[in-house]
């Protein structure tokens, strides 16, 4: 079992991609950071409460049935994708829900971003970051065998005491030629290497 830390995590890859969209950013202490990832703990296990539904059927991708839990981050278990090697190690992969569905030859890989920013997110802002982080999820060895990959980023925001969910998440197909393409991109700006 491998852990999460240095640059060859998917997580590390997103962060440095959002550095790379907003070059004035600051990157935050780390005591911050891990209070951000605790708070980001307790509100994903808030949304799985609030959900008590598959994504699937509450936006109907994928379509009809068959679908099943694969994986829930459980802040432990790392998936390794062996295709994509950084530092010489291959990449280390955490996302937050895995459903799929053997005999459709089909996988959603979802992860969750949540912030406590009271301004309104809209789909015009760069989400490049989370992009990433799906797309190396996408090459995670244990999916290999699945025909399809559909990769969703579901966008929470804190209001008071209530997580909302915006309206229009946002989805990406593995093998599409620009997906693939813009991630390679920073991926190997990252340093980071595909086989």
């Amino acid at each position: 079992m491998g852990t999460m830390r240095g640059r060859s995590t998917a997580s590390a890859f997103a962060e440095w991609v959002f550095e790379q969209q907003r070059p004035d950013y600051q990157s935050p202490s780390s005591s911050l950071k891990s209070n951000r990832l605790e708070l980001g703990r307790f509100d994903h296990a808030e949304i799985d409460v609030v959900k008590k539904k598959s994504w699937f059927l509450d936006h109907s991708v994928g379509g009809g049935g068959g679908y099943r839990t694969h994986f829930v981050d459980d802040g432990v278990s790392v998936f390794f994708a062996s295709n994509l090697i950084v530092d010489d190690s291959p990449v280390r992969c955490r996302p937050d829900l895995i459903l799929t569905n053997d005999l459709a030859g089909h996988v959603i890989i979802i992860e969750r971003k949540t912030t406590y920013q009271f301004r309104l997110l809209n789909d015009k802002e760069n989400w490049d970051n989370a992009e990433c982080q799906l797309w190396c999820y996408s090459y995670i060895d244990n999916l290999a065998f699945y025909d399809r990959v559909t990769l969703i980023c579901e966008r929470w925001v804190r209001r008071g005491t209530q997580l909302v969910a915006l309206p229009s998440p946002m989805v990406w197909f593995k093998g599409t030629a620009e997906h693939e393409r813009h991630c390679r991109r920073y991926f190997e700006r990252y340093g980071g290497l595909l086989f």
